[in-house]
């Protein structure tokens, strides 16, 4: 029987970030202007993540970009990247929401690009950094050698910067546990794990990729099962709190990878059916919790360990 007096809490704290539930907003998700991120922060969102802020141009991409598959969509890599005052100027008015609001940075860059980057929102209050890592890239590099960069990058973050510091990169089996162990040992907050798995479409008439780009990342419910099952086992390797992004398109897949280890989940392919999708997690965790009695949404967090 459900205690009547039971009002659970949906906050978590990533070090000293503390928002009002684990709803996020993925990076290049709604766009970064003021409007937009006090639209998503008013529909149930605990917290946004920008777009990235990169020295790089925006890519020029032509159609499609994107096709729907089942169980999702196929999308190109087409990167969305701000300037500086760009950001800064659309987020500075945001007021006391300011601190639910992560700046996103992209890691393919020069070190002091990335320090000027910090040092120009080190003031404002925001809740922190997030850094983004590109696979790409990285597919290039010899393993140990990209492993060991990483290692120094997170050094020297943690040494200019006391807000909390995020990092994100795409989901590759070979690195996954050593990155987080490296993240944890380097003082890094928390780690997203982006589920997006490449895939590609071939046009059969025409004996041509579909996509204009050829390949592509896979987003949506279908990539879940994989999402599930990198957050389950990495929860028991690390001790530092994980955010994904993969495959959320309901309050139960939400509650799956909570119960799975992940403290956040950030919402991508979920937005194909509105901004509704916010509050309708929540209110599904909301329900959860309080069907079995629990006033903490931290009670259920890796909950299917045992």
């Amino acid at each position: 029987m459900v205690n009547e007096l039971t009002n659970p809490d949906l906050e978590i704290k990533i070090n000293d970030w503390v928002i009002p539930n684990p709803i996020l907003v993925s990076p290049g998700t709604i766009g970064f202007t003021n409007s937009l991120i006090k639209r998503a922060l008013r529909s149930g969102v605990g917290g946004v993540f920008t777009d990235p802020i990169s020295q790089s141009k925006n890519e020029e991409i032509g159609n499609p970009t994107t096709v729907a598959i089942t169980g999702g969509f196929i999308t190109t890599r087409q990167k969305n990247s701000l300037e500086i005052t760009e950001l800064k100027d659309e987020i500075i008015n945001l007021n006391d929401d300011l601190k639910r609001v992560i700046v996103s940075i992209d890691s393919e860059q020069k070190l002091n690009q990335i320090k000027k980057i910090i040092s120009s929102f080190e003031n404002l209050p925001i809740g922190g950094f997030n850094i983004i890592f590109n696979r790409e890239k990285q597919d290039k590099e010899k393993h140990e050698e990209n492993i060991e960069k990483k290692r120094s990058l997170f050094k020297e973050l943690r040494n200019i910067t006391k807000k909390t510091i995020i990092v994100s990169f795409q989901y590759d089996e070979r690195e996954i546990k050593k990155i987080g162990k490296i993240c944890e040992e380097t003082g890094i907050n928390a780690i997203v794990i982006n589920i997006t798995p490449d895939g590609m479409l071939i046009d059969i008439e025409n004996r041509i990729p579909i996509l204009s780009s050829k390949n592509g990342k896979i987003i949506g419910n279908s990539v879940k099962p994989i999402g599930v099952n990198t957050i389950y086992f990495l929860y028991k390797e690390v001790n530092i709190p994980l955010i994904v992004c993969g495959g959320i398109m309901t309050g139960e897949d939400a509650i799956e990878y909570i119960l799975a280890g992940a403290t956040g989940v950030q919402i991508d392919a979920g937005l194909s059916n509105g901004f509704s999708i916010f509050v309708e997690i929540e209110n599904s965790i909301f329900k959860y919790l309080k069907n079995h009695n629990l006033n903490s949404l931290t009670k259920i967090i890796g909950g299917a360990h045992g």
